[in-house]
Order: C-alpha cells, then structure tokens, then sequence
C-alpha cells in the first residue's frame, strides 16, 4: 500500500533528491579517500573485504551524523532542499537521526554496492509516482524546495566533475612521507 500525499505536503523533487544523496555518498567517500592517503592507510583495493565493510561503515556513520548533526548537506544545498518540521522549524537531533538512519536502511541499502542501487532505484519510481518514501511516512519531518532551477543541475554536474578528477588525483597520489609511501619504503622516514 502505498500514500500519495498533496504536492504541498510532499514536493515531488524526483531527481534532486537522488542526486543530491549521490553527491552526499560521493563526497564522504572522497573524503574518506583523502583522509586515509594522508594517514597512510590502505585502500580497499589493497586491503581486500575486511577494508572494504570497513570503509562502508565509517561512510554510513559520517552520513548519518553529518545530516543529524548539521541538518543539511552539501548535495542538499545544491539541490535547494530543506528538511523541517511540520510546524516550519528545524528538527530535533533524534528526529533527524532516525529518519538518516531510515534513508540509508531502506532508500540506500546500507550502501551494500548492488543492493544500493536496487534501494535507490525502487526510491526513485515510488518518488516519481508521487508515493511517500518508507523513511518519510512515520517521520515528523518533511522536505521543502526552494526552487527547481536547471542551474542547480549544472552546479551538481561541475561538483561532481571535479569530484572525479580529485578521486583521480588521489588514487595515484603516492604521499612521500606517508607509511607505505616511497619515502617510506626506502627507510628515510624511518631514519627520522
């Protein structure tokens, strides 16, 4: 059974919202990458499963408490997205908390590669035909849009792009001074 809600209620923002967490995803990994190269972690090409669950926790954890903590994100932002509470103002840690955990059980698929993209997909075609998400039927939260700009469409797309080109660049960066870098290997951290 699925509640379609007025478009006042529920704004049928359909590809924002998606995009907008694809950016979200993007950039904690990115993160995530540039944070690791600089301590001189593997990464989970090198480190095999057990890196790779690890690196999927440490991303769910830091979405889920960058949007609980902040209340919005960058790909939030871009897209002109607003979560508030029912009566206009902001929403409560908890509230905001468990309806993240919601998005990333049920909308993302606790990130898990193929089941992430089967989650959104379903998200996606339930948006799109104006059906209340899982995660939003019982929350007392609701999403406001600013505007449906194109302009918003070709911001995420220069982000994104500069996004690829950084996750480029750090995947052939080899630091010299990092553990496992060239300066490294040859002994002359290990001298200092």
């Amino acid at each position: 059974p699925v509640r379609i809600l007025a478009q006042q209620q529920y704004p049928r923002c359909r590809l924002g919202r998606f995009l907008a967490r694809s950016l979200d995803i993007a950039l904690c990994s990115l993160l995530f990458t540039f944070i690791t190269k600089i301590i001189g972690l593997l990464n989970a090409a090198q480190g095999g499963i057990s890196v790779a669950v690890e690196r999927q926790c440490v991303l769910l954890a830091a979405l889920l408490l960058a949007n609980a903590f902040c209340l919005t994100t960058p790909g939030k932002a871009v897209f002109g997205l607003h979560l508030e509470t029912s009566k206009g103002g902001k929403p409560g840690f908890l509230d905001a908390l468990r309806r993240e955990w919601q998005v990333l059980l049920y909308g993302c698929g606790l990130l898990i590669p193929v089941c992430s993209q089967i989650c959104q997909w379903i998200s996606y075609r339930q948006c799109a035909n104006g059906a209340v998400s899982r995660w939003d039927e019982e929350s007392p939260l609701r999403y406001t849009v600013r505007d449906n700009k194109k302009l918003r469409y070709a911001a995420f797309a220069a982000i994104y792009a500069a996004m690829l080109v950084a996750m480029l660049c750090l995947t052939d960066l080899d630091l010299p001074y990092a553990p496992y870098g060239p300066a490294y290997r040859c002994g002359v951290c290990r001298q200092l």
